[in-house]
């Protein structure tokens, strides 16, 4: 009887574990053949001017960030796009001399947008920037009813990301970062009817202790909530350089610098197996830091000096939005592009190419968005054809079918937007 219960729990974590295989392996599978199936469905958003960032809260609902500082919704079975409010906090008399109605509205309009947007990991609550720049603005979900705005940064809020339901950390041109608890109970300001009330964070903290410090900006976060490691992208003023800390006892663990220092911009994990990726001018930088080597390499974007704008991880693929309106996907595994000639040949079940050729890269397109053609247009460009749009942001639906991809012109001085779902 025993040899018969243990053949039977054998075999039975012997089929878990072949079922477990064969998800991954199908997850595998169609991460791959996914940017082969994609199609254009663009998005039009009128006068608005470019998106720099983007979260599904659904398989069917997108919110998205401009930089002309509004916050938006898009219902896709629908085709409707909608505004959602910004989040206002009341000023309390200190700051009644540097924040008015006229200062803000510059501050939001011309200057900045919103650059980051993160739900928490069980879809409870979304956080992104206020009304003022500078602030954290934090909604309840699912019907992004206001709870909370976060005071504490002297500049423009980068970037957001939840370390779990209750706790976020956010990233500012400021050169610090701040820890906050979205509990109620943390609520400094008296909660008023036509206002939000307002919370200060836990605890600020920056990058390193050297002279330039105070002229770094932290662009970018990335977490990786498998081993609680917080990774921050620097720039600015001092080298390119990501500093990795531990979020148990936010002590930096680590600092590495980046070995090109033009133009990075975003920052990315794959939590499943511990890599990150950063986006510069020219290059994608792999950084695996479980290795007491510090694993480290790089490898050329296609679109060579336009940037590398966005970063997506979906299984072994990383796919790529750069300055030039391009959509790239790399394969992790077989180290190198997905290719033309990979897809053609998938089609008649011959094998891929061999690793001593490098066939076409395999791209998706972006078609041409609205573009302002104002005063700086028509000095600078007019005559010649309309320049691309960047994608500063794309991300996969939860199904990981599909993409929402959005940006616009990369030109300094330009207005204008590009927004399409693929699918």
């Amino acid at each position: 009887m025993n040899e018969f219960l243990s053949a039977r729990e054998y075999a039975t974590q012997a089929n878990a574990s072949l079922r477990n295989n064969h998800k991954e392996w199908l997850q595998s599978n169609m991460a791959k053949k996914v940017p082969y199936m994609l199609g254009e469905t663009n998005i039009h958003l009128g006068e608005v001017d470019k998106v720099f960032a983007s979260e599904w809260l659904s398989e069917d609902v997108v919110v998205f960030g401009t930089k002309c500082n509004q916050l938006m919704l898009l219902d896709i079975p629908s085709g409707k796009v909608v505004n959602i409010p910004l989040l206002r906090s009341t000023v309390s008399s200190s700051e009644e001399n540097y924040f008015s109605d006229e200062l803000i509205s510059v501050l939001s309009s011309s200057s900045c947008g919103i650059h980051s947007i993160h739900s928490s990991p069980g879809n409870s609550k979304l956080a992104t920037s206020g009304h003022n720049p500078n602030h954290l603005a934090i909604y309840s979900l699912p019907d992004l009813d206001p709870y909370v705005i976060g005071k504490g940064h002297k500049d423009w809020i980068f970037a957001t990301e939840w370390l779990g339901e209750k706790l976020l950390v956010t990233s500012s041109r400021d050169s610090t970062m701040a820890l906050w608890s979205a509990e109620c109970d943390q609520y400094l300001d008296t909660v008023l009817a036509d206002s939000v009330p307002s919370i200060a964070p836990l605890c600020k903290f920056r990058n390193g202790s050297g002279s330039n410090e105070g002229n770094c900006k932290v662009r970018d976060l990335a977490y990786n909530s498998q081993n609680v490691h917080l990774a921050a992208l620097q720039t600015g003023a001092c080298a390119a350089t990501v500093h990795l800390w531990d979020c148990f006892t936010f002590q930096q663990i680590y600092k590495y610098p980046l070995p090109f220092s033009a133009e990075n911009v975003c920052v990315e994990v794959d939590e499943k197996i511990g890599l990150y990726a950063v986006g510069s001018r020219s290059h994608i930088t792999f950084m695996d830091f479980r290795a007491n080597s510090k694993s480290v390499y790089s490898i050329h974007s296609k679109d060579k000096d336009s940037g590398v704008r966005s970063l997506q991880f979906n299984d072994h693929l990383i796919s790529i939005g750069t300055g030039q309106g391009n959509l790239y996907f790399y394969d992790l595994k077989a180290d190198r592009y997905l290719s033309k000639l990979e897809h053609s040949l998938s089609q008649i079940n011959m094998a891929g190419p061999s690793s001593n050729c490098e066939p076409s890269a395999w791209v998706l397109k972006t078609t041409l968005g609205w573009l302002k053609k104002d005063e700086t247009y028509r000095d600078f460009f007019g005559g010649m054809p309309e320049p691309p749009n960047a994608i500063y942001t794309h991300t996969y639906s939860p199904s990981k079918s599909k993409l929402f991809v959005a940006g616009g012109p990369l030109p300094l001085g330009l207005c204008g937007n590009y927004c399409a779902l693929w699918h």
